[in-house]
């Protein structure tokens, strides 16, 4: 069997937003003017959206995806040194 995809937490938290306050994908592609295609994608992880869709999509719904993927980011970056250094010893 193949292994289970890793969904980034920023997508996670996309996700979880969307269902905690009543927004399916489709709606939310409505919403910012985007195809259900790009809004799934980014619920999975698969896509990222730019900053002026980030933008478009917290105006829109109120999710910070800016945020959700800087915090993201910054803790891969952070897991990644401290294997690194934990390597190196």
């Amino acid at each position: 069997m193949g292994e289970k995809p890793i969904i980034p937490d920023w997508a996670l938290e996309f996700k979880m937003f969307c269902f905690k306050n009543g927004f399916n994908l489709k709606e939310v592609s409505e919403l910012v003017g985007i195809s259900s295609a790009t809004i799934s994608g980014y619920s999975k992880g698969k896509k990222r959206p730019s900053v002026k869709t980030c933008k478009k999509i917290q105006e829109k719904i109120g999710f910070d995806m800016l945020t959700a993927l800087y915090l993201s980011d910054k803790k891969e970056i952070k897991g990644g040194e401290d294997e690194r250094n934990e390597s190196e010893i």
